[in-house]
């Protein structure tokens, strides 16, 4: 007998949440611009301009308000299309199949296209698609100067706010080519998605540190940063207003994603009051706002995403796979970690998402239970080898440490004190020793043993291992102890495939480069893993030979976007987050002089 299907969310019913929610926030905008001492008429005339299966993403408006460029997953790969506002017929501009083509954006005189290839640079475009150059090697995010003289960049992808691996830094570039020059005073995690002012003065950007996100500001020759928000809410995504006087910026604040604006001093970047609801709802995110140039539009993402935990017959013999079986049917985020030893539980985590916690079930679905309720985020759950515990990182201090917790939510124990975040760890298959991996700022680690907690003295060092053009930040073990795994991180910060480290020899090496998911599934054998590519492919991959074999795997939905994977204790299972995502592009107008706010 079939699982129960999670639930569907098709354009009609985005549509529908989306004109409900802004319709009743609308007017809570309206009674907050009444208090002040100049009305704010009510952001009201809500428009959808995009409704093609899949996911639209990344708006940018053009100068003259006519037409959109955005990003889209509907060819198979991410591609740039160019839209006419109110029209249907979407143009494409960049669209390379063997690459993603993702974050544009329009130059001052709506002439050019900004954009980036994932892992490859930023690129500039003609407006209808002629004259693609390359500008850079490496970057994300890409935003204009005022003049359209220059670009400002990030180095590290943002997919999700709740997940960055927290070396992104901001660098300047011209128009015209050149080499880039990073903005200084910035340290790995302090820029992402950059946004320069109308006057050319100050960029605006979020900073990542310790799982909080706040807005920040820089000026653009480079100086003291100044923090615009500075509280546990997640913002990200700022944009200025014409005139300078706010930053519109996406917020969960209001308890879901949502667009929020703060008042702020051109000259010197600091806030002049504090955050303002502009829309947001409560089953649909609202992101990526983007203005128009005369500030009385504001182009918009709505999204409705779940992933639910599934299961994958497989056979570790032949290496083929059979029966998918959807293991919950929530709505929002529930992705496995782990399994235990003895089969009888699967760990889940509700990451990304803005509340990260801890879950477990019976490998047929039964028996879910939260196991952790509170607000710090809880991240990576893995079983120790007696199955009784778990190991995971969360952030209750404002950084990242690792701790222990028993399976029946007893005995939570502190297991590291260090002066910098935890990127992972895992216990070794001896249930002694704990490898741990630091976070961006120092970007390696080590192993050690209780007592607990682990400090930098009581931690053995692992160097981190240089493979090809990236570094391999080990995250787990195999099961025999003789192996580490982890991701590759290359120099902009981008996830760009996996490797492995043999603890005797100090020798690691690449498995491979089509992959941004953090981990890989050890089979029993202690010779294969198993790993999601980008596009979605469950792969088997012998670390000796590198040989790659791509399964055959009929899924419901495809990988969540961590590329979460598990598998059983005897390899016939392999447990994944199936995702359902749709998200379109909005525009909401405010309505004409002389009108009255509902």
């Amino acid at each position: 007998m079939s699982a129960a299907r999670p639930p569907v969310f098709p354009s009609s019913r985005l549509s529908v949440f989306v004109a409900a929610l802004l319709l009743t926030t609308a007017g809570v905008a309206w009674w907050l611009g009444r208090r002040s001492a100049v009305p704010e008429t009510a952001w009201s005339a809500f428009t959808q301009l995009t409704d093609a299966s899949g996911v639209e993403t990344s708006p940018s408006l053009s100068p003259d308000g006519e037409s959109f460029a955005y990003s889209s997953n509907a060819r198979g790969s991410w591609d740039i299309f160019v839209q006419r506002v109110g029209g249907r017929n979407p143009v494409l501009v960049a669209g390379d199949s063997a690459v993603d083509e993702v974050w544009p954006a329009y130059s001052p005189d709506g002439k050019q296209i900004a954009f980036a290839k994932r892992g490859d640079g930023i690129f500039v475009v003609g407006a209808t698609g002629e004259s693609a150059r390359r500008l850079t090697r490496f970057g994300s995010n890409p935003a204009w100067s005022p003049d359209g003289k220059q670009i400002v960049f990030g180095t590290e992808p943002v997919v999700t706010p709740y997940d960055v691996v927290g070396v992104g830094v901001l660098f300047v570039v011209n128009a015209a080519g050149g080499e880039p020059q990073a903005l200084d005073s910035l340290r790995p995690g302090d820029g992402y998605q950059p946004a320069w002012s109308p006057s050319g003065r100050r960029i605006a950007y979020w900073s990542a540190a310790g799982g909080v996100r706040d807005l920040e500001t820089i000026p653009a020759a480079g100086g003291a940063r100044v923090k615009v928000t500075d509280d546990p809410a997640l913002d990200w995504a700022p944009v200025w207003s014409p005139d300078e006087r706010y930053l519109y910026f996406a917020s969960d604040r209001g308890g879901a994603m949502g667009i929020w604006r703060i008042a702020i001093d051109g000259s010197s970047g600091r806030p002049a009051g504090g955050p303002e609801p502009v829309a947001s709802g409560v089953d649909v995110a609202m992101d990526s706002p983007h203005l128009s140039s005369d500030g009385t539009a504001l182009l918009f993402r709505s999204k409705i995403e779940s992933v639910n935990p599934a299961a994958i017959g497989f056979d570790p013999a032949t290496g083929r796979a059979g029966a998918v079986t959807l293991l919950q049917h929530r709505t929002g985020i529930l992705a496995p970690g782990d399994v235990s030893p003895d089969g009888q539980w699967v760990v889940l985590v509700s990451v990304p998402d803005r509340r990260q916690d801890i879950f477990l079930m019976h490998p047929d679905g039964s028996g879910l239970v939260r196991l952790t309720d509170d607000e710090p985020r809880d991240w990576f759950p893995r079983f120790t080898p007696d199955g009784g515990a778990l190991s995971f990182m969360a952030n209750p201090s404002g950084k990242y440490e690792v701790f222990s917790l028993r399976i029946d939510g007893s005995g939570r124990t502190r297991l590291t004190d260090f002066s910098v975040d935890v990127a992972d760890a895992a216990f070794a298959p001896d249930g002694k020793r704990l490898l741990v991996s630091l976070g961006s700022t120092r970007r390696d680690g080590g192993i050690g043993t209780a007592p607990w907690p682990l400090t930098e003295k009581s931690l053995t060092p692992v160097p981190q291992a240089e493979v090809g053009n990236g570094k391999l930040w080990p995250n787990n073990w195999s099961h025999d102890g003789r192996w580490l795994s982890g991701y590759v991180v290359g120099e902009s910060g981008e996830v760009t495939g996996h490797g492995v480290y043999e603890l005797a020899t100090g020798r690691a090496r690449r498995l491979n480069s089509d992959s941004r998911s953090y981990d890989v599934a050890w089979l029993a054998d202690n010779r294969r893993v198993m790993y999601f590519t980008t596009r979605g492919e469950l792969v088997l991959q012998d670390i000796t030979s590198l040989e790659r074999r791509v399964i055959a795997a009929r899924l419901p939905y495809p990988p969540d976007q961590l590329g979460s994977i598990a598998l059983s204790p005897d390899g016939r299972t392999v447990y994944y987050g199936a995702q359902q995502v749709e998200a379109n592009i909005w525009l909401v107008k405010q309505p004409s002089s002389g009108q009255t706010p509902p």
